[in-house]
């Protein structure tokens, strides 16, 4: 017959510390084991933070290589106020006359009828809007090539700063602002961009029948000679004129480039 012997009854050995200390000794290794995978995988980490910072200081010294970054030009102006300059790649080495006769600027009119507020009504019709260039004095005018026209309808409930609002949203190329003085408001009308053929023309359909009686509506045409007590011309479109060593150049903006090779 089989003898089952416990040692833990009557023995006075405490079997719970023995098994405990004896699994602890078993888990020593592995932990061991751990510990030094741990310290692997951060020192396998540091190393792809140096291999990266490595790469990224080779691409750096890559581009020290490309021939442009050394030899391009470093313009400089004796008057950076009036001329400001940029040197590119290829650009050469040289000093340059240039002498500024006219700014490029764009086309403003003003409303020569004023209204006592902006919530005064302008009267019906149609505005046409067309961008092109006139002739000086102007009475003549040539639409830009593609351009077309832009219609804006007026009602009988439209006031003027509605009237601003619908030439601000017909995308025609001329920015409308209204500005107020002793007199009471105006309208006062710009072309977006600079240029002489960015001038721009404002013909009238009055719904009162006449688009040249300086009342209602054609209170805001501007085409002369057809339209007269409209609105007045503040300031022309025109181009940017320039020589540089003696040689004329134009441009219908303020930048002038490539005029002088690189620069």
């Amino acid at each position: 017959m089989a003898t089952i012997t416990s040692l833990g009854i009557g023995s006075g050995l405490d079997i719970n510390t023995i098994v405990s200390q004896l699994v602890a000794l078993e888990r020593k290794p592995l932990q061991q084991m751990q510990s030094q995978a741990s310290q692997l995988q951060t020192k396998v980490s540091a190393f792809g933070q140096i291999k990266s910072l490595f790469s990224t200081l080779q691409d750096s010294s890559n581009k020290l290589n490309t021939a442009s970054l050394w030899t391009r030009a470093n313009a400089t102006s004796s008057d950076e106020a009036a001329v400001a300059t940029v040197g590119g790649a290829s650009a050469a080495a040289g000093s340059y006359s240039v002498s500024v006769r006219q700014l490029a600027s764009n086309q403003t009119l003003a409303s020569a009828a004023t209204l006592s507020a902006a919530t005064d009504l302008v009267g019906a019709g149609t505005m046409s809007l067309q961008l092109g260039s006139w002739n000086d004095p102007p009475t003549t005018f040539t639409a830009n090539g593609g351009s077309t026209a832009v219609p804006i309808t007026i009602t009988d409930t439209d006031t003027l700063q509605t009237l601003r609002d619908k030439i601000n949203a017909s995308g025609a190329g001329v920015t409308a602002a209204l500005v107020s003085d002793a007199s009471g408001v105006r309208l006062s009308l710009r072309s977006t961009a600079t240029g002489a053929e960015n001038g721009f023309r404002l013909a009238v359909d009055d719904a009162d029948g006449s688009a040249a009686d300086g009342a209602g509506l054609s209170r805001f045409a501007y085409d002369p000679p057809a339209a007269t007590g409209g609105m007045a011309s503040k300031q022309v479109a025109s181009n940017a004129l320039a020589s540089i060593n003696g040689i004329a150049v134009e441009s219908e903006s303020n930048e002038v480039s490539g005029a002088i090779d690189g620069i």
